[in-house]
């Protein structure tokens, strides 16, 4: 039935649609509605306008129709949820609409004219502006109550995302070390081993380890008798980070270890930073992502739905 109105609809709308002027001409029709060519054309010009600059010719008209291809996609997505909020009778009142409207307004100074000027370079008026608010007001209404009942947040899921994204929770560790380095520029890799294992041994043995710095180490630390001042991970070779951020207990002093310059013996001196935020402190923030992140799924998921039970046809405009 749906299909034979629309049916009709193109055929009534045939005559005056494709006798109108290039840019007119129909992009797609979504149920009993028509998206054109300039709709779309007017809406993506601002954007068009700052590209042009930005490109060479042949780039250019490449993201052009992207672009368009994009907000095609984005205004069919509108109209179909737009629809299904006026199939359900969803309402906005002016009052809603005039304090969403004023919000608008104050971070335009407060302006009537200025507004409507910053408007007008996005191709918009005051009275378009006001539409679309109300618009999306209702589109916002129909998703929380389609979608909002369907979403529930468990404590085990709060946890599993908060050891998923540890690093979000705790402080960045930096550490403070000395560095003991054989290097192995002017000497062979066995060489270079067994001498750190015997400095290694030494210092094991009661050598004290700026002593050792003092009479083995090379390298442009030895002048300060191999500190390493406090540094944060990916500063240094992954594999020398690697043994100074597992050492944990002060003044602990690693076995001999290779790197891409030598063979390195390293001396805890301090460790900050690394310390978690509890869960239960963080557990509001971690709620409202996980929130996020399902109502994106959901959304998607119900503008797919839509499309599969709607009419909706693509033609091609010439763009």
């Amino acid at each position: 039935m749906l299909k034979n109105y629309i049916f009709l609809l193109f055929l009534f709308l045939q005559p005056t649609l494709f006798a109108a002027s290039q840019e007119n001409r129909i992009a797609a029709i979504i149920n009993n509605e028509v998206v054109t060519k300039f709709e779309i054309d007017q809406e993506i010009a601002p954007i068009l306008k700052r590209l042009k600059s930005q490109y060479s010719a042949d780039v250019f008209e490449s993201k052009k129709d992207e672009l368009w291809n994009i907000r095609l996609m984005q205004i069919i997505e509108n109209k179909l949820l737009l629809q299904e909020a006026k199939r359900q009778k969803i309402m906005v009142s002016n009052k809603e609409v005039e304090r969403s409207f004023n919000a608008l307004l104050q971070r335009a100074g407060g302006s009537i004219a200025k507004l409507d000027a910053i408007l007008r370079k996005q191709g918009l008026s005051i009275r378009k502006q006001r539409q679309e608010i109300r618009e999306k007001m209702m589109i916002d209404k129909l998703l929380r109550q389609e979608l909002e009942p369907a979403i529930y947040i468990s404590p085990a899921h709060i946890q599993n995302y908060y050891y998923q994204h540890i690093d979000q929770y705790q402080t960045k560790q930096r550490v403070k070390v000395q560095n003991i380095l054989i290097a192995t520029e002017d000497r062979d890799d066995t060489e270079a081993k067994q001498l750190a294992e015997k400095v290694y041994n030494k210092i094991i043995n009661g050598l004290s380890f700026t002593d050792a710095v003092k009479q083995y180490s090379e390298g442009q630390f030895k002048s300060n008798n191999g500190v390493i001042d406090f540094f944060e991970k990916d500063t240094y070779f992954p594999v020398f980070e690697k043994v100074c951020f597992s050492m944990k207990h002060k003044n602990e002093i690693s076995r001999p270890f290779r790197s891409p310059i030598g063979w390195h013996i390293v001396k805890l001196l301090e460790s900050k930073g690394g310390e978690r935020t509890p869960v239960a402190k963080v557990a509001s923030k971690i709620r409202m992502a996980i929130h996020q992140q399902e109502y994106r799924k959901k959304v998607e998921a119900y503008i797919k739905k839509l499309k599969l039970k709607s009419y909706i046809k693509f033609f091609n405009p010439g763009n």
